[in-house]
């Protein structure tokens, strides 16, 4: 390593700089290392506040060294650089990249999609991961979620069950100390080792603060080919990440849910402003219009019936309005929503217009 490319390291580790310091710094001195050994009025004339220079000079002569290279060797963490050829391109292509990622892991050029949702989810939810997360796997597509809590979680655990590489986005530093939620590091743990990868802007060292998660969310948007939101309150923070993906003109889909049930309030709004309806994976695919043809997995027609969906399915011995089901089933329509949807994620019913429904010949 030249002393150059280590003091470009050394102050990427700066734990009060965020992306417009150090841009303003790369811009300035051309890269990150000479900032490390300039002079704060030169500091100052590459754009930072006096207070920001100041406590700039004062960091770097109390750093150690030292800690920092021995807690990237520890946890295998390798710094990729905005400038650098390996700096993954769609992230790149952003408005607003990170000037560095730390990252543990690798990194492939598999298409990345991005699937979020909402960290107190539903049965619903957990059945929708179940059902689009492996034909995910199936067509070799890296996953793409926070590790949060909720769906994120479930993401990560399904891709990896399947086989299948998945990328988690930390809002905190990669190093095992700093990972948040804590009950989520043996995600992380699995994650390594079947091949994915953790990343973020932040440095080791850097714990969870609520400003950190909105940041992190236009890294996952940014990573990604497009965004799926699976399930969602009106104030969730997958919406966020759903924005961020729209202002990169990054395709959103989302999962529709039962009008009666919170959890759903955001996916549905997210239809109504125009996102791709996800009914299954097949959406995904012709909504980025890939060269694909529909499979549905034995995995997904194998799952058993509930009593609740058995009942449906038997009052679809012919095409039926949802009306019709209601009276005919004695469920609330926002029950007999849900358990169409779910149905039609696993193939086994069509919708022929907003109200009709027939029973597809798929039972497991």
């Amino acid at each position: 390593m030249t002393p150059h490319k280590r003091d470009q390291i050394i102050a990427a580790h700066y734990p009060r700089f965020r992306t417009k310091q150090l841009r303003l710094l790369r811009k300035y001195f051309g890269d990150l290392g000479k900032a490390l050994t300039s002079p704060s009025e030169k500091l100052r004339k590459a754009g930072l506040t006096t207070k920001q220079a100041a406590a700039f000079c004062h960091w770097r002569t109390t750093v150690n060294e030292k800690t920092i290279f021995q807690t990237l060797e520890r946890y295998h963490i390798r710094l990729l650089f905005l400038t650098e050829d390996d700096y993954p391109l769609l992230l790149k292509e952003t408005a607003d990249p990170p000037e560095v990622l730390f990252v543990r892991g690798e990194l492939s050029d598999a298409l990345h999609i991005a699937f979020v949702g909402s960290r107190k989810y539903s049965q619903y939810g957990q059945i929708c991961v179940s059902l689009l997360i492996p034909d995910a796997v199936m067509y070799q597509i890296t996953t793409v979620s926070g590790l949060a809590l909720g769906i994120d979680a479930l993401v990560h655990r399904k891709t990896i069950e399947r086989g299948g590489k998945t990328v988690a986005v930390l809002g905190t530093g990669v190093d095992q100390s700093s990972m948040y939620p804590k009950n989520n590091r043996w995600i992380a743990d699995r994650i390594l080792a079947t091949g994915g990868a953790l990343i973020s802007e932040f440095p080791p060292g850097t714990t969870a603060r609520k400003e950190h998660f909105p940041m992190r969310n236009r890294i996952i948007a940014g990573l990604s080919r497009a965004t799926v939101v699976i399930e969602a309150g009106q104030r969730s923070g997958s919406l966020i990440t759903a924005r961020l993906a729209l202002e990169e003109n990054r395709e959103v889909f989302a999962v529709p849910g039962p009008i009666t049930k919170s959890t759903s309030a955001g996916t549905n709004h997210l239809l109504q402003a125009g996102a791709i309806p996800c009914v299954n994976f097949t959406s995904v695919l012709e909504g980025l219009a890939l060269d694909v043809q529909e499979r549905h997995t034995k995995e997904s027609l194998d799952l058993p019936l509930n009593l609740n969906e058995r009942q449906i399915i038997q009052c679809l011995s012919e095409e039926r309005h949802i009306d019709e089901l209601t009276v005919l089933t004695g469920f609330d329509a926002g029950s007999v929503g849900s358990i169409l949807t779910s149905l039609e994620l696993r193939g086994l019913v069509k919708r022929l217009d907003t109200q009709r429904w027939k029973k597809l010949n798929r039972l497991p």
